[in-house]
């Protein structure tokens, strides 16, 4: 990143994948054939917001199915051998369900802008003070420009 005139750097965070300065913060992935790059200036900040996301359909066919194991589980003695093989099936696919449902789960740092997209990174490797940190130090940067751009 490239500092603009008077620009300092406040914080980094995730592995300098986020860089805060007293004028902007700037978010930088790299994955695989992916590169991506977003900034947004820190009086257009709206809103910020720590969130869970997770595909709830996975979880809901995992119970179902589930419930369709325990079910014919109870009613166990009156199948045959070939009737068991979808009871069997229905336990081996609600687990299946629920471990999609797990690793779907997100939790990520969302920061809004005013119109533009959200800024938004996953937080696995940041403890709960880390994030009350990176969330008072991104409230009071923005302060700090505001107060810095109504004085001129």
């Amino acid at each position: 990143m490239t500092l603009l005139l008077n620009e300092h750097e406040v914080l980094t965070s995730n592995e300098n994948q986020i860089i805060l300065t007293n004028k902007r913060i700037q978010m930088t992935q790299k994955d695989w054939g992916r590169s991506y790059k977003i900034s947004i200036f820190l009086e257009d900040i709206s809103s910020t917001q720590v969130l869970y996301k997770s595909n709830i359909v996975w979880l809901v066919l995992g119970i179902f199915s589930l419930v369709y194991f325990a079910l014919a589980l109870i009613q166990n003695d009156r199948f045959s051998y070939y009737d068991k093989a979808p009871m069997q099936i229905s336990l081996v696919v609600g687990l299946i369900f629920l471990a999609l449902y797990w690793f779907s789960r997100r939790h990520i740092i969302s920061i809004h802008s005013d119109g533009g997209k959200p800024l938004e990174f996953m937080i696995n490797r940041m403890s709960d003070a880390e994030i009350e940190h990176f969330f008072d130090k991104v409230q009071s940067s923005k302060h700090d420009r505001m107060n810095e751009l109504f004085k001129q």
